[in-house]
């Protein structure tokens, strides 16, 4: 998630869209599986020591607030989202010698 968020620093992927937290948080928490936060505080300052040893980027105490705040809405939301159960499907294979060739 450090690497996603030094790369979108990098390209200016967010500028302009300050007042679009949710969009710029979302794209970066919505790849990391809920139960691998165990603290939120502790993820916090792993993930922030991690952006400035990749791209030397200090938090400012605004985005560092707006973090956290999304964080737990975050984490809330997706708590609260139900669960489906997804079954295994075994796809057949597709016999290649039955596929017609056009020349």
């Amino acid at each position: 998630m450090a690497e996603k968020y030094c790369d979108s620093l990098e390209k200016n992927l967010f500028k302009g869209l300050d007042r679009e937290s949710i969009l710029k948080y979302e794209y970066f928490f919505s790849s990391i599986p809920k139960d691998l936060i165990k603290d939120e505080n502790e993820f916090l300052e792993t993930f922030k020591s991690s952006v400035k040893s990749i791209c030397s980027y200090e938090f400012s105490e605004s985005n560092e607030k707006e973090l956290k705040s999304f964080l737990k809405a975050y984490l809330k939301t997706k708590s609260n989202t139900p669960k489906t159960k997804v079954e295994v499907i075994n796809p057949t294979p597709i016999n290649t010698a039955i596929i017609p060739v056009f020349r």
